[in-house]
């Protein structure tokens, strides 16, 4: 299901598509935003029951939302409830096995309802899983039952393996996944070394790519299997803290992750045994950072606030040196502990250590989130550290820039020009323009620019910063709409002619045109018609130019030489729907100013030529779609104008 997801992404939207596996301690979210340089664009990752191991979320916080990374997973009931993350989840929900699924497994199998038992059929129409719904077809039993029988032979089989396999699947009933060393510690006489080798588990024990972690077939294999098995998950717990040795971060590592899973899935609070108390007290003791967030989850779920609390405390007083331990930190506080707890601390490390970069956009994020007020002093440090390849510091520093005078704005703290807060913002924004230069800026820099541009008083920054972004060769058609608007609100024909010759007129045809189609939707339509005639006299055979000055020339009520210009494009491609609208309303223009003039046989020629270009332009349609109903209403209206 995941990777036909991610397959879907792909091919919808041809975005790249990367599979992480999980192994080791961490993931790969420190090499997300290198590969995002490289690529350039959004993409999916997927990450198998990423839920199911706090390890796969650590570290994510600093990654940061400038990167566009949509990441698939799957979780099972209950996982994602109890999942402790700051990013937005969007949750899709998965229906069981269907009756036309089902209906496929029976043809798989050559088989019909009829040739099911009483029993099969129950156990078949009960089924709300695949597993058991093969188990069912395959063995003709239902899985506990299949199960119950492997138990018999197991035990008759090999007695080691048959000892094994309850605590394998006593532990991944849970997720989790046993290390061969642990479960070798389980047999003083040393039963169970290499006990996956063995031929009576080569059907029932599975090793994880060669890790040493072993696991059942499936969970819900492990919960019939322990339910067949019976014995009281407290004591098995308690055997298995027996053999936990708190200094080894394997051992560690997997009884953090049992005992959360444990405390998460128990229906009330659980009273442990002194001896597996004692146990967790000591792993805590022996745990980094990047393992405190799983005791501090095992306690949330125990209802113990007060523990939990205090394993965040140790957290932040043993120093994280990196960002994912800064944002596994981060994890384990909320509200009033970050401003009051965690931003202190968190401020003296980047000031002492500028050069890490990561940890800094973290805290950054934070004092925008909890403090903006205070967010200016640690900015212009961040800004003097600057590279001009930084692309997602750019952005960042932008949109935090953007928070804050939104924030100053709000709560009125700055309104002059002359306001102390309000040159520390420019400054920063001097620091930054002199680093950039045009060819440097991408479109999310522009569009981030163009945030922060309509709220600085300063008219030199307005236009250096305007200048810029019309100089990208990358931004798309609506950053230069979206810049050329803002820039007719502070600036003259004058400068908007220098800007165009300065920047565009060695540019390409289509930047060229995006400028002047710009200009549209501003006051300086005189300066859009002097750039289309001076691209009408370079390019003379150019159907971009002679469409979009023909609209101009619309808006501009110049319908004989829009109808002129739009005729010529007309000539090579009549099958443009929005070419047949553009020659619609030069003809409606033209049979009003024809009406006006009293020449009403005229008016009903043009009238009935734009009725004629309406019906070609939307006999395609979907009826009762939005376009068909505001054609019909027009052609409505070109019938009268027309029977006039």
């Amino acid at each position: 299901m995941l990777l036909r997801s991610a397959w879907e992404a792909h091919r919808r939207m041809q975005v790249p598509v990367l599979r992480a596996r999980i192994s080791g301690s961490e993931l790969i979210w420190t090499q997300l935003r290198a590969f995002y340089k490289e690529v350039r664009r959004s993409f999916v990752l997927v990450v198998d029951d990423a839920f199911r191991d706090a390890r796969v979320f650590d570290g994510l916080d600093s990654v940061g939302l400038d990167v566009p990374v949509t990441i698939v997973t799957a979780a099972w009931p209950g996982e994602l409830r109890r999942a402790q993350i700051r990013q937005p989840i969007d949750e899709i929900r998965l229906k069981g096995v269907d009756v036309d699924e089902r209906v496929r497994a029976l043809r798989l199998f050559n088989k019909q309802m009829s040739d099911l038992t009483d029993e099969q059929r129950r156990h078949f129409e009960a089924s709300s899983s695949f597993l058991v719904l093969m188990t069912v077809l395959s063995t003709g039993k239902g899985l506990r039952e299949h199960y119950d029988g492997i138990l018999r032979w197991l035990r008759e089989k090999d007695s080691a393996v048959y000892a094994v396999y309850e605590y394998v699947c006593f532990v991944f009933q849970f997720g989790v996944s046993c290390p061969a060393i642990v479960l070798e510690r389980l047999d003083k006489a040393g039963r169970f070394y290499r006990i996956v080798n063995r031929e009576a588990a080569s059907s029932v024990l599975f090793e994880e790519d060669g890790s040493n972690q072993i696991r059942a077939a499936h969970i819900l294999v492990a919960r019939e299997v322990s339910a067949i098995y019976g014995r009281s998950p407290l004591n098995l717990l308690d055997e298995i803290a027996s053999t936990i040795d708190p200094q080894d971060e394997r051992h560690r590592r997997f009884w953090a992750h049992l005992m959360r899973a444990f405390a998460q899935q128990s229906q009330e609070v659980v009273t442990f045994s002194v001896a597996t108390v004692s146990k967790v007290s000591a792993s805590i003791c022996a745990a980094p950072i990047p393992e405190l967030p799983i005791w501090h989850a095992f306690y949330r779920a125990q209802g113990l606030d007060d523990e939990a609390q205090r394993v965040a405390e140790l957290a932040v007083n043993r120093q994280p040196k990196i960002a994912s331990e800064w944002a596994n930190v981060l994890g384990m506080l909320r509200g009033d502990d970050v401003k009051g707890k965690l931003l202190p601390v968190m401020r003296q490390w980047v000031e002492d250590h500028p050069e890490e970069r990561a940890t800094f956009r973290l805290y950054l994020r934070l004092v925008a989130e909890h403090s903006v007020g205070v967010l200016l002093e640690p900015l212009e440090t961040f800004v003097r550290t600057l590279t001009l390849d930084a692309e997602g510091d750019l952005v960042l520093v932008l949109r935090l820039l953007n928070r804050y005078l939104s924030w100053g704005r709000k709560k009125r703290r700055f309104l002059d020009a002359g306001g102390e807060r309000l040159m520390a913002v420019e400054k920063i924004m001097v620091a930054m323009l002199g680093r950039m230069d045009g060819s440097l800026v991408s479109s999310d820099v522009a569009r981030s620019l163009l945030g922060v541009v309509p709220m600085l008083t300063s008219l030199d920054l307005r236009q250096r910063a305007l200048v810029l972004i019309l100089g990208c060769r990358s931004c798309g058609e609506s950053v230069v709409h979206q810049a050329v608007r803002t820039l007719t609100v502070f600036l003259g024909v004058d400068v908007l002619r220098r800007i165009y010759v300065e920047r565009f007129e060695g540019a390409e045809l289509e930047f060229k045109v995006s400028f002047a189609r710009a200009l549209r939707a501003t006051r300086h339509l005189g300066l859009a018609v002097e750039i289309y005639e001076a691209l009408l006299e370079e390019n003379p055979n150019s159907v971009l130019v002679f469409f979009c000055y023909g609209e101009l020339l619309i808006k501009l009520r110049n319908y004989g030489r829009a109808l002129e210009l739009l005729g010529v494009v007309f000539e090579g491609q009549p099958d443009r729907r929005n070419l047949r609208l553009r020659l619609a309303q030069a003809n409606e223009g033209l049979g009003l100013l024809a009406r006006r003039a009293k020449k009403e046989a005229e008016a009903k020629v043009y009238y009935a030529r734009a009725r004629a270009y309406l019906d070609a332009a939307y006999s395609r349609a979907q009826q009762g779609s939005r376009h068909q109903m505001r054609a019909q209403d027009r052609m409505k209206s070109m019938r009268r104008k027309s029977s006039l």
